[in-house]
């Protein structure tokens, strides 16, 4: 079901989180995060959070099997695949605000810990069937994360038949997936759907939640 939240369709502003791949800028027309520094790391170079390269590649290296429970009530053994390569990096973010109406909540910028990765992401289903090049982020003492938008795709699933409104403007669809220090893996696939109802200056906007897949070890252990 896309949970949908409405606004008038003057204004239509989309909170942005902070961070994104290495070099992208995660601002928004108004406000965000941007990298605003990059410092390489030597392997046995403890970063702030504690972990060193080496430590970090210890533990997402290699392959990370779970189940995938799609949300049409089905499910497939997922594999997640990281090979890291090239030099960590320590990386810092600052906020930034442009012209226009600024919002009203504070932007916390949390620097991370990077490692150049490629990621092979299948499911038995053959739904997912992906490889990305991009970098697994310590922000966290304790895991890491990868987010990739899903552009376009090797695999068969088709992300929009999971769209329940029929009547839409624009989506767009992401992988994430999280790393952790104890071996176990989680992550999910999602969507944003926008749409506007109505016409004129009585129309509004909004902004729906499109749940795809999820997999991790919580649902393992169910």
């Amino acid at each position: 079901m896309t949970a949908k939240l409405t606004t008038p369709a003057v204004l239509l502003l989309i909170a942005a989180g902070c961070g994104g791949q290495i070099g992208e800028e995660n601002v928004n027309d108004n406000f965000g995060c941007e990298l605003s520094d990059s410092t390489p790391l030597g392997e046995d170079e403890a970063s702030d959070l504690g972990p060193t390269p080496a430590e970090l590649r210890a533990w997402i290296d290699g392959e990370h099997s779970s189940t995938v429970s799609w949300e049409d009530d089905t499910e497939s053994a997922v594999t997640v695949t990281v090979t890291t390569s090239g030099d960590a990096t320590w990386n810092t973010y600052s906020s930034v605000t442009g012209d226009g109406d600024q919002p009203a909540i504070d932007i916390a910028c949390e620097s991370d810990l990077s490692v150049p990765a490629t990621i092979k992401v299948t499911t038995e289903d053959g739904r997912l069937d992906e490889s990305w090049t991009g970098a697994l982020k310590l922000s966290e003492g304790s895991f890491a994360s990868f987010y990739q938008e899903l552009d376009t795709l090797t695999g068969t699933l088709d992300v929009e038949s999971f769209i329940t409104e029929t009547d839409y403007d624009a989506f767009d669809a992401h992988f994430s997936t999280t790393l952790h220090d104890d071996g176990t893996i989680e992550g999910e696939v999602i969507g944003t759907v926008e749409g506007t109802d109505g016409t004129g200056p009585d129309s509004t906007s909004w902004q729906g939640v499109v749940p795809i897949g999820t997999f991790g070890s919580d649902l393992d252990e169910q």
